[in-house]
């Protein structure tokens, strides 16, 4: 087919699916399902971390307020409150960084002392050289290392980031201490300023690296609005509501892949963040939807904040391989608002993935309302 005739085709068929999908959206409202990802907001949420002899998890941040993202030109500093829990929502450790317009930062949670390691203490001791002042990425502070051994965090847990201030200075001192300086509380719900990316890095013998999502979510900061819309929470808790686009309401059907295939090694963790621990969700009921139409009842425990499941040791998984269906989803209600993603490895590890899972229903978190006007809970299948 040449070029003119593929694109006459290309613009018909387009057409027609544009035709196809108003006819149905003038029959039924579209409702909001899944969440965004990939969006810059005050809040950000890293869903776990782990720390072992061979393993680290590393965290980026940047800057992103909006008139240095806009206009490459202007911008402020801000600052942003980090805090660290357990996998049970145990506040283990907080302190504020600050970040220069499109700045880059980064936190580094690993086993070791960093003050043993010399790249280490020459990366936390490198110069920043700027217009009003000279100090170090550790002194600005722009970067942290965590340490296990130190006792600053657990071998497992999650990681809360809020942008709570925004200055009038631009070099990374956040206002040198003045309060007068402070432009502004960031509130919830803008698209600025923090973008974040995390990792597992492990460099032993089977060395690897593998993302971690890092969800949007309503993280409370100190001195926040959000402080006294929930009184029972503390500073650094992630919660769902209009704004936390990353993360899907309570209730809410959701499905995560796995695949147990043992003719390649196939090894699935199915990883699920909750904003709250709950007893009663320690046997959550869920079906595995195996590939071939086969659907199994099964138990799962999310009793934790940060639950990791594994489907080879879920009852039932052994029809779905006695019958050669080794791939499929887990579909089950999330007992509170929270998150959720699959990571697959196969061949003793060598190829690892990420799968994000899928949110089924309608995400008042993202927009309250259906097209016709009604409250998106109003049309839930």
């Amino acid at each position: 087919m040449d070029r003119k005739k593929f694109y006459a085709v290309l613009v018909a068929l387009m057409a027609g699916v544009v035709l196809s999908a108003g006819r149905v959206w003038a029959i039924s409202p579209v409702q909001i399902s899944g969440y965004l990802m990939g969006d810059p907001a005050p809040g950000k949420l890293v869903p776990y971390f782990k720390v072992s002899s061979t393993l680290s998890t590393l965290i980026g941040i940047e800057n992103l307020e909006e008139d240095k993202a806009v206009e490459f030109s202007e911008g402020e500093d801000i600052q942003v409150h980090v805090t660290v829990f357990t996998t049970r929502s145990v506040e283990l450790l907080n302190f504020e960084l600050c970040l220069s317009p499109f700045d880059f930062g980064f936190l580094v949670l690993q086993k070791a002392d960093p003050t043993k390691n010399p790249a280490e203490v020459a990366e936390f001791n490198h110069p920043i050289v700027t217009s009003s002042h000279i100090t170090t990425r550790g002194l600005q502070p722009k970067v942290k290392f965590l340490s296990l051994d130190n006792g600053d965090i657990p071998a497992e847990g999650y990681v809360t980031l809020r942008a709570t201030k925004e200055f009038f200075t631009h070099d990374g001192t956040c206002g040198q201490g003045f309060n007068d300086e402070v432009e502004e509380d960031i509130p919830d719900g803008v698209s600025e300023p923090l973008a974040t990316w995390a990792i597992l890095l492990d460099v032993g013998s089977g060395f690897f690296a593998t993302e971690i999502p890092t969800p949007t979510a309503n993280v409370l900061g100190v001195g926040l609005l959000g402080d006294t819309q929930f009184p029972g929470s503390a500073k650094g808790a992630a919660l769902g509501g209009p704004g936390a686009y990353g993360l899907i309401p309570e209730l809410n059907n959701v499905i995560a892949r796995f695949d147990v295939d043992p003719s390649v090694g196939s090894h699935t963790d199915i990883f699920v963040w909750l904003a709250n621990n709950h007893s009663f969700a320690a046997a959550w009921p869920a079906t595995l939807e195996c590939e071939d139409e086969l659907a199994i009842s099964t138990i799962i425990d999310l009793s934790h904040e940060v639950n990791i499941i594994d489907p080879d040791t879920l009852s039932g998984i052994g029809l779905c391989k006695a019958d050669k269906q080794f791939r499929g989803v887990l579909h089950f209600f999330m007992p509170d608002t929270g998150f959720l993603w699959s990571h697959i490895n196969q061949n003793a590890s060598h190829f690892r993935e990420n799968f994000l899972g899928y949110n089924l229903e309608c995400n008042p978190f993202i927009n309250p309302n259906n097209p016709d006007g009604t409250p998106c809970t109003e049309n839930q299948d």
